[in-house]
């Protein structure tokens, strides 16, 4: 009797259209093995984009069938092409892999032999047009997002000092969190003050619970969204334009464009002290000639 794995995926934002979801999937290939006289070895359930083989549940999957060659099942079954892959060239390698070992991978609702030779330009077209939906709903989000902040709002992830909220309308914001916010403000005012160094006030930040890396640190307080500034850097290498965010100041501009003031002047400074220590170690650096 052969036997199959059965692969049931979604991705987040497939979940709640109709067709995709898990339970749809499971019943679709239960009637397919049992009707076809296959025998169920195993399922493997993920929520995880197809755009490359790098997800959980397949590479449970597959490791399984490279180490297992006892077990190996005859087909790996699931609903759809998309479900499988949306990118075509890794999914032609995967394919090759797969059938390397001895196990065909099929769709249930969309079947293809792939002895014959024309049934490799159909399942180009299944898997070329997930790939395209994919890229098409990419460059939509990209679209939107570049929007949004042409408007002043910001629709990505929030930043350190601010968390992603959604208003009773919908409507999605940044706003202030603690107690992360009181942190960064004080760090701020400690740049203006200019008694510590930058690795210094960011080792009191984390001493007082403030969690990031030195190097975020030093970008947070280059970041004008802090003092309700937003960066939007358009396609095709444009200028970059500045906008007033709809989101609540952190910080006031005046104490940001000090903090930068400062920051760049104590950057000035660490140049020129490097500058002075490498003259002191080759002081006939740029004087003398190799002949």
């Amino acid at each position: 009797m052969q036997t199959a794995y059965l692969y049931i995926r979604v991705s987040t934002d497939e979940q709640a259209k109709k067709g995709f979801s898990i339970g749809n999937q499971q019943d679709v290939l239960d009637y397919y093995c049992l009707t076809n006289n296959l025998n169920i070895l195993q399922c493997f359930r993920e929520d995880y984009s197809a755009k490359d083989f790098h997800r959980p549940g397949w590479s449970q999957l597959f490791a399984q069938c490279t180490t297992h060659k006892k077990d190996r099942p005859s087909y790996i079954l699931f609903t759809q092409w998309s479900r499988f892959s949306r990118n075509i060239t890794e999914a032609y390698i995967m394919i090759k892999r797969l059938h390397s070992l001895g196990i065909i991978p099929q769709a249930v609702e969309q079947t293809l032999d792939m002895n014959v030779p024309e049934n490799k330009m159909v399942l180009a077209n299944y898997i070329a047009a997930a790939e395209v939906e994919n890229e098409r709903r990419s460059l939509n989000v990209k679209v939107n997002m570049y929007k949004a902040k042409l408007e002043g709002r910001w629709g990505s992830g929030a930043p350190i000092g601010y968390r992603n909220v959604v208003s009773v309308s919908g409507q999605k914001y940044i706003a202030i969190y603690e107690p992360e916010a009181a942190l960064l403000i004080n760090a701020f005012e400690q740049v203006c003050e200019g008694i510590f160094s930058i690795p210094q006030i960011y080792n009191i930040g984390i001493a007082k619970g403030l969690k990031c890396s030195l190097n975020n640190f030093r970008n947070i307080l280059r970041n004008p969204l802090y003092c309700g500034r937003i960066i939007v850097n358009p396609d095709n290498n444009l200028i970059p334009v500045i906008v007033e965010g709809q989101h609540e100041k952190l910080i006031s501009p005046v104490l940001f464009d000090k903090a930068q003031q400062v920051f760049n002047l104590k950057n000035r400074k660490r140049k020129q002290k490097s500058k002075e220590q490498l003259n002191e170690l080759f002081p006939f650096r740029g004087l003398l000639l190799l002949s």
